[in-house]
């Protein structure tokens, strides 16, 4: 890379269906990247995960170009097509809105649930026509976190490029009431949203050398990080409870970002080791309710992707 380039990491934060904001500023940064920036990290949690994990895939593989239509693709396919799709999804929404508000429904659990193991496996089919898992990792290929959270021992764990696999992004998208734990190295793996949404600090603390950390870290939000109103209902309650236990690991992360920079900038840290890095963020500023997060209704994904495009356009305003 140019010495004169700005290196980006872009990490993409999960949320269900509420990934596509991500998707739709990741197809619009790539489009309209003002010269002089180059992505070449991405990290994703969930949705986010497998997000990322297309995008970083059409980077190696096809360059820059590739990422917009690859990322759009992507949750065009995710989204409910046919009438039984989304006569089963408008079930599925409704079901959890009355759970969500409080309302006693029989539970049943995901691995009692032929439905889970369906959706799972659909899942997989979708992660592999995005991702080429057989193309073989370069040391020239963009960097790539992906997280999820070992369920026995509470660890977080973050899987770099060499270790993708199904498997890896289905543990990261596995949430608890929706699809059983996926076992990675015997071990059963939930939904990284319990862990590092998105992972962040691997970007820095992976890396040994200043100069192959990146000179700038993008987040993408998907959970709003203000409120108008104090929520009151059952239902409310639960949406911001998810929220703000969603964000709690990336206000850490963004915390040891912002305070390994100013260690720096005082002389504290050798900058043979360290660097200062600048941290933006783009933030899906409609509170939509908890329930529309398993939503795959088209109309909704094609409006979060246009609302994450709208975003993207304002950094890159703020970038010019």
């Amino acid at each position: 890379m140019a010495s004169d380039s700005t290196s980006v990491a872009i990490a993409c934060q999960g949320g269900g269906s509420h990934t596509a904001f991500a998707a739709g500023a990741l197809a619009r940064l790539f489009e309209e990247l003002p010269g002089g920036y180059v992505v070449d990290g991405l990290s994703g949690t969930s949705g986010g995960a497998i997000t990322a994990a297309a995008a970083w895939d059409a980077l190696r593989t096809d360059g820059p170009d590739a990422v917009p239509e690859r990322v759009r693709a992507l949750w065009r396919d995710i989204a409910a097509g046919s009438l039984p799709e989304r006569a089963a999804n408008d079930v599925g929404v409704w079901v959890t809105a009355l759970e969500t508000a409080g309302f006693p429904l029989p539970s049943v659990s995901p691995y009692a649930n032929p439905a889970a193991w369906a959706g799972r496996r659909e899942l997989r089919d979708v992660i592999e026509r995005f991702v080429d898992f057989d193309r073989p990792v370069r040391a020239a290929d963009p960097r790539l976190f992906v997280s999820s959270v070992d369920v026995l021992s509470g660890e977080f764990r973050a899987f770099g490029a060499a270790d993708l696999r199904p498997r890896v992004l289905l543990a990261s998208a596995a949430a608890p009431t929706v699809f059983p734990a996926v076992d990675l190295d015997g071990v059963p793996h939930w939904d990284g949203l319990f862990a590092r949404n998105p992972p962040v600090s691997p970007f820095l603390s992976e890396p040994d050398r200043a100069d192959e950390k990146p000179d700038e870290i993008w987040i993408f939000r998907v959970n709003p990080m203000r409120r108008d109103r104090e929520p009151r209902s059952q239902r409310a309650i639960a949406d911001r409870r998810s929220e703000l236990s969603g964000d709690i690991s990336l206000t850490g992360q963004v915390g040891f970002v912002d305070r390994v920079s100013d260690w720096v900038e005082r002389g504290w840290l050798p900058r043979e080791r360290y660097k200062p890095v600048t941290v933006r963020g783009l933030t899906l500023s409609e509170q939509l309710p908890l329930s529309s997060r398993l939503d795959r209704d088209p109309d909704l994904i094609c409006g979060l992707l246009a609302r994450g495009e709208a975003a993207a356009d304002s950094l890159l305003a703020e970038l010019d």
